[in-house]
């Protein structure tokens, strides 16, 4: 799985810009991104990649199309449309950074008709990244994030961290997004790494905004104030249209919390929005939390107390059926979703 993910990760970031694509909501009736576009997003978008192939995985129909359509136009497949020969004519004639990034991601691949060549690869994207091209500079702290999956490039968080530091400093919010991520997985530091993803939500990486989120509302030793703060940061998330946070700040106000006061009609309207979507595997999570139907805590299931206090949340909304539209509207489409899953009838 962690080679897949890098194969994605580092295959998006480089292209050359895949544009914005929402969380959770691709647009089957849009076409894939404009290759041509900067990617604004691009270190979000590569778990986005990957969020898809699970998707599609697992009968996603919507995830599916969208791949689909990627791989028509060559996106996720560099070998369609990298001539290395007449890119590096042009580099050369131009002078052009962004060039010099995409002769460096083709080398490290082995695509466009030569062979694998780290050190050139490296090489060029230093120069791209030297004259000032952001995806260059993010490629190559991805490389040294990552480079534990590759034979030629050994792994070097520390090398990796400058690279997104330079990024930052630049005013790309995708280097803070990416030291966050060294944070917490690499120096398992989870409130320098909330910082830094909070900082990449004000710049505009949604996703910040959610990672930050769950780690205060979740850290088993946050006090009450950062579990507040962090049910806001995913609120942020969610009123940007990122489901899996919608998903978590519903079941918070269904279950009740010292930071999220047990409010129905709130809990309604925020679960109604997961269950419009079109994802079984938000479904799925939804009703695994309301009904217990995965293992407790560790396995992903909830813990019984947690259990408990959102079944007594659903009873609440039973009480408001008749005089809450928006909660009439939840649990129909609650009742749907139990038909779909013969496990909880």
């Amino acid at each position: 799985m962690r080679k897949r993910l890098f194969i994605l990760r580092f295959l998006i970031a480089g292209i050359g810009g895949l544009g914005a694509l929402r969380a959770q909501t691709p647009a089957t009736n849009e076409p894939p991104p404009d290759l041509a576009k900067p990617a604004a997003e691009a270190a979000t978008l590569r778990r986005q990649a990957y969020a898809l192939h699970k998707l599609a995985a697992g009968g996603d129909k919507q995830a599916a199309a969208v791949l689909a359509a990627w791989k028509r136009q060559g996106v996720g497949n560099s070998r369609l449309y990298v001539n290395v020969a007449k890119l590096e004519k042009l580099a050369a004639e131009r002078n052009d950074p962004e060039m010099w990034a995409r002769l460096g991601l083709a080398y490290l691949r082995g695509e466009g008709g030569v062979s694998p060549d780290a050190p050139r690869g490296i090489a060029l994207l230093e120069k791209a990244s030297d004259a000032g091209n952001n995806s260059a500079t993010l490629n190559l702290g991805l490389l040294y994030f990552l480079a534990q999956e590759t034979t030629e490039v050994p792994r070097d968080p520390e090398k990796a961290k400058g690279y997104f530091q330079l990024l930052a400093q630049r005013g790309d919010p995708r280097g803070t997004m990416e030291i966050g991520w060294i944070y917490r997985d690499v120096d398992k530091d989870p409130a320098r790494a909330a910082e830094s993803f909070e900082m990449a939500g004000r710049a505009g990486i949604v996703e910040g905004y959610k990672k930050a989120g769950q780690i205060l509302r979740f850290h088993p030793e946050a006090p009450i104030e950062q579990r507040r703060h962090g049910l806001e940061l995913l609120q942020k998330a969610s009123d940007s249209n990122d489901l899996e946070a919608t998903l978590v700040v519903g079941l918070a106000y269904l279950g009740g919390a010292p930071e999220a006061p047990q409010d129905p009609t709130v809990a309604a309207r925020h679960l109604t929005r997961v269950l419009e979507s079109c994802y079984p595997s938000l479904h799925n999570r939804l009703l695994d939390a309301l009904y217990g139907l995965q293992p407790g805590a560790k396995g992903g299931g909830p813990t019984p107390a947690a259990l408990a206090a959102r079944q007594q949340g659903l009873r609440q909304i039973e009480h408001r059926r008749a005089a809450d539209p928006a909660v009439e509207k939840f649990l129909k489409r609650l009742e749907t979703a139990r038909k779909n899953r013969p496990s909880i009838q």
